[in-house]
């Protein structure tokens, strides 16, 4: 069986373009991650981004490409995560 990965909240980044820290604010905007007021909704923005960050950092340090879809599915789990209560998701959502 197949599995392919269906966007919740469509945006219009191709996901196979290679992803880069330079537009991760753009795909949060996008992806409605960080557009609240709220204290959480700030904390759960900076914890997606050093998450992301990383994992960007960690891949290319690998020899691995990640994609923008690869990074929207990351930010996607992550942010969730963090605002379902999840305050360490470093050690239970990992792409490793």
């Amino acid at each position: 069986m197949v599995r392919t990965l269906v966007r919740k909240y469509p945006t219009n980044w191709r996901p196979e373009n290679p992803a880069s820290v330079l537009v991760l604010e753009s795909l949060f905007k996008d992806m409605g991650i960080g557009v609240g007021d709220t204290q959480l909704d700030h904390a759960a923005l900076e914890a997606t981004r050093k998450y992301c960050i990383d994992a960007i950092i960690e891949a290319v340090c690998s020899g691995f490409d990640l994609g923008i879809g690869h990074v929207e599915h990351l930010a996607k789990m992550y942010h969730d995560g963090y605002v379902a209560g999840w305050k360490d998701c470093e050690e239970n959502v990992s792409f490793r």
